[in-house]
């Protein structure tokens, strides 16, 4: 690993950790690695921040070996903004507290609602319908590689009939067994896959690609299979 941006903390500055516990999470263009606390100790603080790009032998956190029960308080950001937002008190002399108040006679405003929408006028949709979120570096390393693929590969869609019956007998034969070994229900998924590899095995051609004027016969094959975990969810 060269690089990788810091995910998120899994502790607060305060709390207790003991050796090899992680710590945060690193997300590289591959895979999240866990940084573990080389000490047992308290966090006193966090020297970098959450989204920094961080190397190998970064400093990240500050971890004091005799520093039990230490806890640190940030003073709430809403308060101190409220306290400064407020004028000093303005001091009235004698003589202004002895003169009479006097109401003020000036018309009231009346405001008027804005005239409705024609029905068949377009309106755009409010910005305030709209989130955006940063997408995670594995994301975006998987978005790149899906355009690169979309720019270079040709895609086809071609509709074959095949007799399933083996498959659906495999299938049933050990969903069962399967469920029970790697808590996932067995899927069609590893037929299709095998399917495909005897193809490309018996006609070298279709794993083939082309490179300005040669075409490239490739004596490996490389399936990759998209799958949904939560750390590709958006949200």
């Amino acid at each position: 690993m060269s690089d990788g941006t810091l995910a998120k903390f899994l502790k607060n500055p305060g709390d207790r950790v003991e050796v090899d516990e992680p710590i945060a999470q690193i997300e590289t263009n591959q895979l999240t690695i866990d940084v573990a606390s080389l000490e047992a100790g308290v966090i006193q603080k966090y020297v970098a921040k959450e989204g920094d790009t961080v190397e190998p032998g970064t400093k990240i956190a500050v971890i004091s070996k005799s520093g039990e029960g230490v806890a640190h308080v940030v003073p709430s950001e809403k308060t101190t903004d409220k306290a400064a937002s407020q004028p000093p008190p303005v001091e009235l002399s004698e003589e202004d507290k002895q003169k009479p108040k006097v109401k003020s006679t000036q018309p009231k405003c009346i405001s008027t609602a804005p005239p409705k929408r024609s029905t068949t006028e377009p309106q755009l949709p409010s910005k305030e319908r709209e989130r955006r979120v940063l997408m995670t570096r594995l994301r975006k390393r998987v978005a790149t590689r899906l355009k690169d693929s979309q720019n270079t590969f040709a895609f086809l869609t071609t509709f074959n009939e095949v007799d399933m019956t083996n498959l659906m007998k495999l299938r049933s034969d050990y969903k069962d067994s399967f469920v029970e070994k790697h808590g996932v229900k067995l899927g069609l998924m590893s037929g299709f896959v095998k399917a495909a590899l005897s193809g490309l095995q018996n006609q070298s051609i279709i794993n083939a690609v082309i490179d300005g004027d040669d075409i490239i016969y490739r004596d490996y094959i490389d399936i990759s299979i998209a799958v949904g975990t939560p750390k590709m969810q958006p949200f």
